[in-house]
């Protein structure tokens, strides 16, 4: 495995090793893939897609992997073949920061030897229609959320706001020889604008999770940003009535944002203090953070859209049955499968409603809880999310 800062050019490993035949003797060449994966988030669900993709690819499909950061992060590569480029952030952050890492990364990648060029951030999709221009080395885009979707309310400063909007033209207006999406009402969207649109989902491994023992509990879970989309104050709303009718019932709020003293000072003011906890940050995966996974008898998930929340996943593989916005995102999901229930959009008191209604229902979500886990296991493992992505590479490079 390796670690290395960009100012050194990618050390690109041999294409062809040798393998027994199972059919012959002799020992016949088999090809690996040298893939570029392209991020520029500092954070959150894109990130650790890439990081579990990347591994499985590595481990799983005998390619090789170099991953171009835009800013420092904590992220480590944990399998040979997987190397990570942190690009200097030199001019900080913003457009002319995004500007300069596409530009290194387009003389990065030319003077490589890549297969395929998978960019996960729409601020490193510039890179690849450079690339484009000059050579015909695939290239491939995962659509992170739902940008794209006119549909979705959208609430946040004026400047994301006029950068989303500047966004979602530009979506339409590049090209991909595959662009991947990880819900299907986003992919009819795209398929507006784009002829090879697929479906590829995020993913989880159940075996990180804890076994549920909170389905009596009547905890209450949120992960995520504290940022305008995701709604936190419609489930700091509903605390009030939630606890008028269950009064042990307890809200955690995990993340952190630029809502963070906002939120505090709406528990301040409805006087539930004692009802809802915010942690901050809680890292990904750690004692704490499965302790309050292994507890909780619902998971909140209030957000306006989402792609397809990671957060969403990891509470089903620990056992925990969603309430959710009916938004993008999170309705496909739900109601598909039945782990969980939607409540309209914005509106605090039907999501209180709701909570109160299965806190009664222990032995229903004890059915939904072991089900969605076995669900996540079944058809959202990390190695099977790498193998349909492995997919998409050969199919590009068919073409």
């Amino acid at each position: 495995m390796r670690d290395v800062v960009a100012d050194r050019e990618p050390a690109r490993l041999q294409k062809i090793i040798l393998q027994p035949n199972a059919y012959e003797s002799t020992r016949v060449p088999r090809f690996v893939m040298n893939v570029a994966f392209l991020t520029t988030a500092r954070e959150g669900g894109e990130l650790v897609h890439v990081q579990e993709v990347a591994e499985r690819l590595a481990t799983c499909h005998d390619c090789t992997i170099d991953v171009y950061h835009l800013h420092d992060t904590s992220v480590q590569p944990t399998a040979d073949g997987l190397t990570n480029y942190r690009i200097a952030d030199a001019f900080g952050s913003g457009g002319i920061a995004e500007l300069a890492y596409n530009a290194d990364v387009v003389r990065r990648i030319r003077s490589g030897d890549y297969d395929v060029v998978h960019a996960h951030s729409y601020t490193a999709t510039f890179a690849t229609q450079l690339l484009r221009l000059f050579d015909e080395t695939p290239v491939v885009y995962t659509a992170h959320g739902a940008t794209l979707d006119f549909s979705v309310r959208y609430a946040g400063p004026p400047y994301d706001y006029l950068y989303t909007a500047l966004q979602r033209l530009l979506m339409k207006r590049f090209t991909y020889d595959r662009i991947v999406t990880e819900n299907h009402e986003l992919k009819g969207v795209l398929e507006t604008y784009h002829d090879t649109v697929e479906y590829i989902p995020n993913g989880a491994d159940v075996d990180v999770f804890p076994e549920p023992t909170g389905f009596d509990t009547k905890e209450l879970l949120f992960v995520g940003r504290l940022r305008p989309k995701k709604n936190v104050g419609d489930a700091i709303a509903a605390m009030e009535s939630i606890v008028s009718e269950h009064p042990s019932a307890h809200l955690h709020i995990v993340g952190n944002g630029p809502l963070e003293g906002a939120l505090a000072d709406q528990i301040d003011s409805r006087g539930i203090a004692d009802s809802v906890t915010m942690h901050g940050y809680v890292a990904r995966h750690s004692e704490a953070l499965l302790d309050l996974y292994r507890r909780s008898s619902l998971f909140l998930l209030p957000s306006d859209w989402e792609g397809q929340p990671l957060v969403l996943l990891e509470a089903w593989a620990s056992g925990i049955p969603i309430v959710g916005a009916d938004a993008v995102g999170i309705r496909e999901f739900v109601r598909k499968t039945g782990y969980g229930v939607v409540t309209p959009l914005n509106d605090p008191e039907r999501l209180a409603a709701t909570v109160v209604d299965l806190l009664d229902r222990p032995d229903q979500l004890r059915t939904w809880g072991e089900g969605a886990r076995a669900h996540v296991a079944r058809r959202y493992s990390w190695e099977r999310i790498a193998a349909r992505t492995y997919e998409t590479y050969q199919k590009v490079r068919n073409d």
